[in-house]
């Protein structure tokens, strides 16, 4: 459903080409790297600085002459030029106006006032509502934002410096941890980074593997600086495409003192292949959205005036789990979970304190119905980029050879919408209250 993973896809594959590149001193290799980064780094934003950097990093990498630099940077940019311009053609296809990169106003309004991005959703919320356009919206937080660091520019830069901090600090615990600490070793990692020190040495004495080193380099400078920016934003998470290279450059501390050069019987990829290669990855991101434009659902079901009702493909689109009152027998076609799991679940990771269900007391109602099941899927006839949970009656994880799910959303008091959600004017990263289901033919 988010773009990490999607995203995290790409990285590897680039992530691949580079350690070719470098193996072989391959330029063609190292755009083709490139153009995975690109799409990656595109599919999930957060590195910003990244991009550039390796781009003007992978001429002085791999060519010795000025032409020869000139040549691969001017192929590097057109490189980022066409997925740019795939990107808009996609947004002008799928997206809603002013969505893509357009929440960075956000982010730099709340490193002006030295907090984050939802200090000034939150703050600015009522002139925000009051524009509707979203270019007006960026246009508010921008000026905002500008007017913040000419007043105080100390807490800006200070700002900045804490991201690059804190994310250095944090290093050890995307890759041992992941996202949601549920432990952590420091002594363990103590030994860990102690362990890895004589190989990183022993790596910087070898003049061979000089370009090795300098392209993490690049890459591991150009992830601190786009830390400084967005760190604050969402943690880890925010940098999820880099991670692989950081990963790398930490575990090249394993290296063996045996020297090992690069075979050379391996054939180079020639201008042709490299172009085709290219032009099979534009087409295949190419075909797949045009593919879903053309076959796309008629109505009703990719049209609907009503807000409470949801058209959801069903399983195995939708997914999710059974929650039963503790002590029934568990279903053997269905994953499920007794209630008092689930609750220690919601209590474990925090989400009614200061997660996107803060103060929504989700589990107190959610237990009221029981059984009930949790599931999330992707909107047929959705209109914004949302998190779709839903609290829907338990026939919805066994209901299949259907086109669709007809999920009618319960209705509050006040005519609204019944959900937990984090804003109270619109039901955002929220969980739906599902009053009736009903398989479409």
């Amino acid at each position: 459903m988010m773009t990490e993973p999607l995203a995290l896809v790409a990285a590897l594959l680039a992530l691949a080409f580079f350690v070719e590149a470098l193996r072989l001193r391959s330029p063609a290799h190292a755009l083709l790297g490139f153009s995975l980064l690109c799409v990656g780094l595109w599919i999930r934003m957060g590195s910003m600085f990244t991009i550039p950097i390796v781009a003007a990093g992978i001429p002085l990498l791999f060519a010795d002459t000025m032409r020869g630099r000139l040549k691969l940077l001017a192929s590097a940019v057109a490189i980022l030029v066409g997925i740019f311009g795939i990107n808009f053609v996609l947004a002008e296809m799928f997206a809603s106006v002013g969505s893509i990169g357009g929440n960075f106003a956000y982010t730099i309004c709340g490193l002006a006032r030295g907090t984050d991005w939802l200090e000034c959703s939150r703050t600015f919320s009522a002139q925000l509502s009051e524009l509707g356009a979203e270019h007006a919206r960026q246009v508010l937080l921008w000026d905002e934002a500008l007017r913040a660091i000419r007043a105080h520019p100390s807490i800006f830069v200070g700002r900045l410096r804490d991201g690059i901090a804190a994310y250095v600090t944090s290093i050890p615990r995307f890759f041992l941890v992941q996202y949601v600490p549920v432990f952590w070793p420091q002594r363990l990692v103590r030994w860990v980074v102690l362990a890895l020190i004589p190989g990183w040495i022993f790596l910087m004495t070898r003049r061979e593997r000089s370009h090795d080193i300098l392209f993490f380099l690049i890459v591991f400078g150009s992830v601190v600086l786009s830390a400084a920016f967005v760190f604050f934003d969402d943690g880890g998470r925010v940098l999820t495409v880099t991670h692989v290279f950081i990963a790398l450059m930490l575990v090249l501390g394993l290296s063996t003192p045996i020297a090992r050069r690069a075979d050379s019987q391996v054939p180079a990829i020639s201008a042709r292949m490299t172009t085709a290669a290219v032009a099979a990855s534009i087409l295949a991101m190419v075909c797949a959205p045009v593919v879903s434009r053309a076959v796309a659902w008629s109505p009703p079901y990719a049209i609907s005036g009503r807000g409470d009702i949801h058209f959801v493909p069903p399983s195995p689109a939708l997914t999710g789990f059974l929650v039963i009152p503790d002590g029934a027998p568990r279903p053997s076609n269905v994953p499920a979970m007794h209630a008092s799991v689930f609750s220690e679940i919601i209590r474990f990771t925090k989400i009614e304190n200061d997660g996107w269900l803060a103060g929504a007391q989700f589990l107190t109602d959610a237990l009221t119905r029981v059984p009930f099941a949790f599931v999330t899927a992707p909107r047929i006839n959705g209109v914004k980029n949302q998190v779709n949970l839903y609290l829907a009656p338990p026939q919805v994880l066994t209901e299949t050879g259907v086109r669709a799910l007809r999920l009618e959303i319960e209705r509050q008091p006040s005519d609204r919408p019944a959900c937990w959600a984090l804003r109270d004017s619109e039901c955002w990263h929220s969980v739906y209250v599902i009053r009736r289901a009903t398989p479409v033919e």
